[in-house]
């Protein structure tokens, strides 16, 4: 079951490291908004009234975070200002770089083998050396190492080890907190290491999935099952989903029989599930995918708090 868990992990999170086109969680925007959008097979990006600002021209387009955003041409992956010019070119001293988002400063990056971090300079500044590395948040980074099984602790910003623990699986801190895996169960940590809430809830193997708190919740598995807990670990919205994102802005993803929609924070359906995924919400607006979920043939569209379309689903 341990080598099993492993592999899943690890293909899980060999996808999740460049958090680029996914249908997930999207960073913290930043002023003036931009999302990413695709026309005719390229990528550009629009603004919260759905205009065009920087043309569809990128082959793959990641979300703005701290002013920046990953793209690629057919060639290599650079940064791009919201004007659409090349702002950083990573630094390619362990090979290709295959970047994620900005957060706290520090990007994470893979080189096709490990992972590492770089500045908004593009300069190395932790070097690859990680199975998996988390985005820094709060000042600290959860990375993990996959040898027989996974060991997976915290760093600060000049790489050092914060705790003394290892973990079977950890993710980045959240409002103080960040969960993490002992024996099979998921728990959480305070900033000093210390265990808060006991490990008891399922652990999960799907990275669409965020179990962090936001907004004073946390998604939890029980059972099979999906609902939130409050941060004295009181289940408040009983498990009740397939499977579950974090809130943000009142409202949290949800899957229900395949298909996603939202929930309000007393677990009340309020955009009915009929998407094939689905991002959390951010300046007022959630990414969707009709159709088979990243295939060719799906469609990705923005739509707002209300359900309606900003953005029509196209691909």
């Amino acid at each position: 079951m341990k080598i099993l868990q492993s592999l899943v992990y690890f293909l899980i999170l060999l996808v999740g490291t460049s958090a680029l086109c996914e249908i997930r969680t999207p960073p913290i925007q930043d002023t003036l908004p931009l999302f990413p959008v695709k026309v005719n097979g390229k990528w550009g990006y629009m603004d919260t009234s759905g205009v065009i600002v920087i043309r569809p021209q990128f082959r793959e387009a990641s979300w703005f975070s701290e002013e920046l955003a990953a793209v690629t041409t057919w060639y290599e992956w650079v940064f791009i200002d919201k004007t659409g010019k090349i702002s950083v070119v990573p630094d390619t001293t362990y090979g290709y770089a295959h970047p994620g988002y900005f957060s706290d400063g520090l990007c994470s990056f893979w080189n096709g083998e490990v992972v590492g971090y770089m500045d908004k300079k593009g300069s190395i500044v932790i070097k690859p050396q990680y199975t998996h590395a988390m985005s820094f948040s709060e000042g600290i980074a959860a990375v993990g190492t996959l040898h027989k099984d996974w060991q997976w602790h915290f760093i600060d910003r000049n790489g050092n080890m914060v705790f003394k623990q290892e973990f079977e699986f950890a993710y980045p801190f959240s409002e103080g907190l960040a969960a993490v895996e002992l024996e099979g169960k998921i728990g959480y940590i305070n900033r000093e290491g210390k265990l808060v809430i006991r490990p008891q809830f399922d652990a999960r193997f799907d990275g669409s999935c965020d179990p962090n708190f936001s907004e004073d919740l946390a998604a939890v598995r029980v059972g099979g099952k999906f609902g939130y807990i409050n941060r004295g670990g009181k289940m408040v919205i009983d498990p009740q989903f397939d499977r579950a994102g974090r809130f943000s802005e009142g409202l949290a993803r949800v899957e229900v029989g395949q298909k996603w929609g939202y929930i309000d924070k007393f677990g009340k359906l309020v955009i009915a599930p009929q998407f094939s995924s689905a991002c959390d919400f951010g300046n007022g607006l959630a990414r969707v995918e009709i159709g088979k979920a990243a295939t060719i043939s799906s469609k990705i569209g923005y739509i707002d708090k209300m359900g309606k379309y900003v953005w029509e689903p196209r691909n």
